[in-house]
């Protein structure tokens, strides 16, 4: 039952991307990547005051056309770390 809540919970999230009043047409042969080179990211400070990683040094190039699945325990922030990305996609 708590699965299904954190979905819809998801599902109604509001859409922060807003679509260009004009966006750009790219044409069908267009061919790119998206590449996270040296990728690190904390949410805060652990007791020590360091930062508390939950991404160390993460590398991965997603080519055209490809489909990537991001997957983890709850809780890990697999939900966050596409947020960099997403106007790209």
């Amino acid at each position: 039952m708590a699965s299904s809540e954190r979905i819809f919970k998801l599902l109604d999230e509001e859409n922060i991307i807003e679509d260009p009043e004009n966006p750009v047409v790219l044409p069908a042969t267009t061919n790119g990547q998206i590449e996270f080179q040296n990728v690190w990211f904390a949410y805060g400070k652990d007791r020590d005051g360091k930062p508390d990683w939950i991404l160390k040094d993460l590398n991965f190039t997603i080519g055209s056309g490809e489909k990537v699945a991001i997957v983890g325990h709850t809780g890990v922030g697999k939900k966050y770390g596409h947020q960099p990305s997403d106007a790209l996609l």
